[in-house]
């Protein structure tokens, strides 16, 4: 569970946990929770922090992402980690695979908490697959998590309060129950829009 994880996390000081999952199903959430339960500051970083034209750059910005990073004071955050970390043997260029070999390395070397975040997780190399002591899936929203959600968003409803969930409309739960993809970045996304207008 993700709680048995970060209180092994805590209890180490250090971690490799890989976040797997569709859009909108919280991993950036989850990361930055990561960090504040430890009390570290979350250091995000993406595919475009790390990629460069010049040939050996690439590997040169990965090890510096992880010798920037303060083990006792950071979370590192890698999203979008498949951009960067594909499996080596469907890789096409010999620089796909140095930064790869980087991440090995720097991986097995660092002593604080690493996090990547990917929506295919099936592309990751497996070598690196194997620096992760953890893993987890992030999925869809069940019918009940949609349902409660709506409540919470559309009727003010607090899921962590006394009063049970209110009774909801035949047809927005029929809708609801029909919507089997909905993660929480979709309720967000409808949220702003109802702010914006």
């Amino acid at each position: 569970t993700p709680d048995a994880i970060l209180a092994g996390m805590a209890r180490l000081g250090r971690g490799r946990l890989l976040l797997n999952g569709p859009p909108g199903t919280g991993k950036t959430q989850l990361a930055a929770e990561i960090a504040t339960r430890l009390g570290r500051e979350l250091v995000y970083r993406t595919a475009s922090d790390i990629n460069s034209m010049w040939f050996g750059e690439s590997e040169r910005n990965v090890a510096r992402m992880f010798e920037e990073c303060d083990p006792a004071g950071e979370v590192l955050f890698l999203d979008e980690a498949d951009t960067l970390l594909a499996a080596r043997d469907g890789a096409g260029h010999r620089a796909d695979m140095a930064v790869t070999a980087e991440f090995l390395r720097q991986v097995e070397a660092f002593q604080g908490v690493f996090v990547g975040a990917t929506n295919f997780g099936r592309s990751i190399d497996g070598a690196l697959l194997r620096r992760f002591e953890f893993r987890l899936e992030l999925q869809a929203l069940t019918t009940v998590q949609r349902l409660d959600l709506f409540a919470n968003v559309a009727l003010d409803w607090d899921p962590t309060g006394t009063d049970s969930r209110p009774l909801l409309d035949a047809k927005v739960e029929a809708e609801l129950a029909r919507l089997d993809l909905l993660t929480p970045g979709d309720f967000a996304n409808v949220v702003r829009r109802i702010r914006a207008l």
